[in-house]
């Protein structure tokens, strides 16, 4: 009698823990906060792009190496299955919390909930297609803004290897931008570590910078290393 008792309560259990994991009931009791799309926009491409790609399409540069293509974003049927809401839980508890790819980390524990619900806003922008001004003023700077969009997330806004996914890289960090160590290599090397990918290079760096050859054209990766030769002058 108890035995049955007990793998009644077990089961009961099982069942509420499987409820609670679920897309749906996993967004109940989220914050309601009023995201930025904008800010949105500025955290995606320093945090998500990597992964998720520029335009929310999984096509990022680490996409290829996952067992588990990340969500495209930019698709209706996306915008139809989700609110605001479930998408704030998946990203505030992570992928394993919704029965989704363990490898969508649980961004919470990193952001603060604003910062959420701004990436929130702009993933649902995304799905829903609307245009985004990410609001940054030029400076006149060749290629900063595409080194903003592509490299500061590992290398940081200033190019010293302390961008936000600088520590959750394995081996070595990203590269400081600013040392002597870069500023004195030639063009060409600074240009194809960036084109081909330094784990195919014959520096010894850290294998985890990607190949950008497939998303950037040569005139854009040329700028972004003038853009980088400006980072070491302004140390």
């Amino acid at each position: 009698m108890r035995k049955a008792i007990y793998r009644s309560l077990m089961a009961a259990v099982l069942m509420a823990i499987a409820a609670g994991t679920s897309p749906a009931s996993a967004a109940d009791g989220e914050p309601k906060i009023t995201g930025d799309a904008a800010s949105g926009m500025r955290l995606f491409l320093g945090n998500c792009m990597v992964c998720h790609g520029a335009g929310g399409k999984g096509d990022g540069p680490y996409a290829a190496q996952l067992p588990d293509r990340p969500t495209v974003f930019a698709s209706p049927t996306f915008a139809e299955k989700h609110t605001h809401e479930s998408v704030y839980s998946v990203i505030s508890k992570g992928g394993a919390a919704h029965r989704l790819s363990p490898h969508m980390r649980a961004w919470g524990f990193r952001l603060e909930q604003q910062q959420v619900a701004d990436l929130t806003a702009y993933v649902m922008a995304i799905a829903n297609g609307t245009t985004v001004d990410m609001g940054i003023p030029p400076s006149g700077k060749p290629g900063e803004k595409m080194y903003f969009d592509y490299c500061s997330a590992c290398h940081g806004p200033g190019g010293k290897g302390d961008g936000a996914l600088a520590y959750t890289l394995r081996g070595s960090q990203p590269r400081d931008l600013t040392g002597d160590a870069v500023s004195q290599l030639p063009t060409q090397v600074l240009f194809r570590a960036i084109k081909v990918g330094l784990d195919k290079n014959n520096i010894p760096l850290d294998a985890s910078m990607p190949s950008w050859g497939p998303f950037l054209s040569d005139e854009q990766i040329l700028a972004i290393v003038e853009y980088i030769r400006t980072l070491s002058a302004q140390k």
